[in-house]
């Protein structure tokens, strides 16, 4: 920050006229100095004045997704390599039920008698999730 030096009237009366000329062209050095910094910092905020502060260009550089170099095998599972996926079963061994009595978040009520008759007795929507 810029210094202002601060003289009384009584003081400035009593320099010569070397001094007050080095005080006027140190004051004028200061002055224009500061209308240059008032100019950059008026440049920056016109450039993104439009701009939500999320943009700005202040973002972080993303980082590249893998430092691994290439090999000359493909990606994913290598050709002729038969895969394997858990299939379903028509009788399984053991089945295991997961109900809830009432929704967390809107506390509605669950139960099985509760639900039946509505047209939503498949596709519970939460009262608080429920777009309008």
């Amino acid at each position: 920050m810029i210094k202002v030096p601060k003289f009384t009237g009584e003081q400035l009366e009593s320099l010569d006229k070397a001094s007050l000329i080095l005080l006027i062209l140190e004051l004028i050095h200061q002055i224009v100095q500061m209308a240059e910094r008032i100019q950059a910092l008026e440049d920056q905020l016109a450039k993104n004045s439009g701009k939500p502060s999320s943009s700005d260009g202040l973002k972080k550089k993303l980082a590249p997704k893998s430092l691994r170099e290439s090999g000359q095998r493909p990606s994913g599972g290598q050709k002729g390599h038969k895969g394997e996926t858990l299939e379903m079963v028509a009788t399984p061994d053991h089945v295991e039920k997961h109900s809830l009595a009432e929704c967390p978040h809107c506390q509605t009520d669950l139960a099985p008698q509760s639900l039946k008759g509505s047209k939503n007795d498949r596709f519970l929507t939460c009262r608080r999730f429920r777009s309008k």
